[in-house]
């Protein structure tokens, strides 16, 4: 069985700043290489959406 993760990103990947911690980046990877997937789930466009979280959201 696959397991999916569904993330949001305001307050969840990212702070309210539109900060993208570190922390964040290592535990989508880890969650990946683990065979998980990843995805994020925003309640915005991809416009509005900061370059760094569409990478981190890319499979690898």
């Amino acid at each position: 069985m696959k397991k999916i993760i569904f993330l949001d990103a305001d307050g969840t990947l990212m702070d309210y700043e539109n900060h993208l911690p570190a922390s964040a980046v290592e535990a989508v990877r880890r969650a990946r290489k683990n065979g998980r997937r990843v995805y994020i789930c925003p309640g915005r466009s991809r416009a509005g959406i900061c370059p760094e979280l569409c990478a981190v959201s890319a499979p690898a």
